[in-house]
């Protein structure tokens, strides 16, 4: 992975966070029962054989707000923000509750919605660089955009995410008897920093 440096600011063509992710993204299963605490079974009708377990489910609506899990390591970062970090950051929220499943959030000063989150220039990319020095966010080459840290907060399935993620990264079909050994495949494929040279940082 190629990193970029211009004025002391790091930006990157992948996301960054991905073997953080890893290490702390842990997969399970579930089983669906009914109300009387019975698994559910379904069964040929033409032969009678069992074919394996059935569920009931129930789709309600939400407020989607509740979707965005704030992770402790995310928790213990946003203790020790400034005023300018708390404010941006609320900006950072606003575009994860509109991101489910996505890690790259696009944020800038004029998209700023000043109803909702006043604040001058100044504080916003005051607030900027220390979320990215805290590492909820890093800089991307496209500007404008941010890898999000999906370790300290994340919209959606984070375990599908990364799963798909590592799929894409060793390019092997889709098979989740697969996932453990994609795991360990993709670590000598994490995100190399490169040293960028002068006349393209200047």
């Amino acid at each position: 992975m190629e990193r970029i440096a211009k004025k002391k600011r790091v930006r990157y063509d992948r996301n960054p966070f991905m073997a953080e992710a890893l290490a702390s993204t842990k997969g399970g299963t579930k089983k669906l029962i009914n109300n009387k605490g019975d698994q559910m079974m379904i069964v040929s009708e033409s032969t009678g054989e069992i074919i394996g377990p059935a569920g009931i489910w129930q789709r309600i609506e939400v407020d989607r707000a509740q979707f965005v899990k704030v992770y402790l390591n995310g928790v213990k970062s946003f203790n020790g923000l400034s005023n300018s970090g708390i404010r941006v950051f609320e900006v950072l929220y606003r575009k994860v509750q509109e991101s489910i499943g996505k890690d790259v959030i696009t944020m800038s000063f004029p998209r700023v919605d000043q109803n909702e989150t006043p604040m001058s220039k100044a504080t916003f990319f005051r607030g900027i660089s220390e979320l990215v020095e805290k590492k909820f966010i890093a800089e991307s080459v496209i500007p404008g955009d941010y890898y999000l840290n999906s370790s300290y907060m994340w919209n959606g399935d984070r375990w599908a995410y990364v799963k798909e993620y590592v799929i894409k990264a060793t390019g092997t079909p889709k098979r989740d008897d697969l996932t453990m050994n994609l795991f360990n495949d993709l670590l000598p494929q994490l995100p190399q920093l490169v040293e960028t040279p002068k006349s393209e940082a200047a």
